[in-house]
């Protein structure tokens, strides 16, 4: 089953958008995967913060290690001069507990030299433009959806041997009233055209 993740799968949380999802991929308490997934989250903001609060407070009682961000991950530029703002300072309880990020770029990320400096900082966890991440039987397919690479994430959809989730995370909406982006056609082609894409779903 693949899962489409874009900004819209995340609660609106005001500015900032958060959710924490377990999956069981064998069906066992043992095996099972929590994480969260947070979007256009990056302002810096007192908003930011307060859900940055509210995430520590629920891991207390709801462990989760690894975090998907769908992107924005800093406003407005994607600048490192505001890194500490919009990133380190709001997450300090998570990164210092050791719960590990797993970002995507979004349209906000590249303006600053295309991504890069978000690319070159270990804790936003990218180590690429687009890339895979498997736990437990899931597989998370981060994609750059500023410039879509639909051969790439072809190659990505097709399953390996213990692959029972996909989810695939980037930042702009696979449904779209905005004109242009609208991305339906286009994943729905690569998903069919991958043979462990059985299904794609946006919510």
């Amino acid at each position: 089953m693949v899962l489409a993740a874009a900004v819209s799968i995340a609660l609106a949380l005001s500015e900032t958008a958060a959710r924490a999802a377990t999956i069981r991929p064998s069906g066992s308490a043992a095996t099972r995967l929590s994480f969260a997934v947070i979007g256009d989250f990056g302002s810096g903001s007192s908003k930011e913060l307060g859900v940055a609060r509210r995430m520590c407070k629920y891991r207390r009682k709801h462990p989760f290690n690894l975090i998907i961000t769908t992107g924005d991950n800093v406003y407005d530029y994607g600048s490192p001069d505001r890194f500490e703002a919009a990133f380190f300072d709001p997450f300090e309880c998570l990164l210092n507990a050791g719960v590990r990020f797993k970002a995507a770029l979004g349209n906000h990320d590249v303006l600053t030299d295309n991504g890069r400096p978000e690319l070159d900082e270990p804790l936003f966890g990218m180590p690429a433009r687009n890339y895979v991440v498997r736990r437990l039987g899931v597989r998370f397919v981060v994609a750059n959806s500023n410039r879509l690479k639909r051969k790439w994430l072809g190659r990505a959809l097709k399953a390996r041997a213990g692959d029972r989730w996909t989810i695939v995370a980037f930042h702009h909406p696979v449904f779209s009233q905005a004109p242009g982006m609208d991305r339906r056609r286009a994943f729905d082609r690569t998903c069919r055209a991958s043979s462990g894409a059985a299904e794609s779903t946006s919510s």
